[in-house]
Parts: structure tokens; C-alpha cells; sequence
């Protein structure tokens, strides 16, 4: 049924959950697209302390690296189940990167995790998974 599947992979707390769930998938049906996909959020130039501005490039250089990892950690978890998936990296706003990725990509299905987030968190802010089910143009699978 959903053969184009694009997978947002952030942290290892939800990261398990997910990659469970994508490896059933791919046991079903080994002829799937997976596409691994995170967002990093851009870094302006950081004033710190008095007289001292930390170079956002470098900061910036120093988040790709950590995202490449991100996803070259869930692509060994998947190269396990023998799926290679694409790997995509992206700078802005998750929600919105992921929700226009998937209608450029014509993606099937996204499957994205859910932190479990106190009560005045979730008062005070909305999930990038909820935003992704209101922004979405396809099918969107929440995990928990």
C-alpha cells in the first residue's frame, strides 16, 4: 500500500519506536522507498557574555555533523533488515520541511514519533508531529 515512506529521525528517545515500526514495514514489503530525513533549525550569530560572538557557521558546521550522524545511525539500523534508504538533510522550520518534502517527493506515508511532553509544555507549544498531521498533504503515521 504505501511504497514512498519518509521517516524524520530526530533524537534516540523517539528513534526506537520509530525504526520498530519502519522495520515491520519493510519485513512486509521489502520493495519500499524509505527516505530518512532530518531538520536542523538555522543559528544566527550568538551574542555570549560581553564582547564575544560565537561564529555561526561554525555552530552551524558542527549541527550538520551532528545530523549527518543522526542519520547515518538510523541507516545502519535499517541496513540491518537489508533496506537502504535515501538520506535528506534540511535546514528550517521540521514541520514545514517535512510536510513540503513529502508533497515534492510524493511521499505515501510519513511516519514521524511523539515526545511525551508534560502539561505546560504541551500548553505552551505544539508538536512537530502535530504540525506535520495539520500540514501534511498524505498520510501520517504517529508513533508513541
Amino acid at each position: 500500500m504505501y511504497r514512498r515512506i519518509l521517516v524524520p529521525v530526530d533524537d534516540a528517545e523517539t528513534m526506537d519506536v520509530i525504526m520498530h515500526e519502519v522495520f515491520q514495514m519493510c519485513e512486509e514489503n521489502k520493495n519500499r522507498v524509505i527516505t530518512l530525513f532530518h531538520v536542523l533549525r538555522p543559528v544566527n550569530s550568538l551574542g555570549v557574555g560581553t564582547g564575544y560572538v560565537v561564529n555561526s557557521s561554525d555552530v552551524q558546521a558542527d549541527l550538520e555533523q551532528e545530523g549527518y550522524q543522526i542519520l547515518e545511525q538510523a541507516r545502519k539500523r535499517l541496513f540491518t533488515v537489508g533496506v537502504e534508504p535515501k538520506l535528506v538533510l534540511k535546514w528550517g522550520d521540521p514541520a514545514h520541511e517535512i510536510s513540503q518534502y513529502a508533497e515534492h517527493e510524493k511521499i505515501d506515508l510519513i511516519v514521524v514519533g511523539n515526545k511525551d511532553k508534560g502539561l505546560l509544555e504541551k500548553l505552551l507549544s505544539s508538536s512537530v508531529s502535530q504540525k506535520v498531521v495539520q500540514e501534511a498533504s498524505t498520510h501520517v503515521l504517529v508513533v508513541k
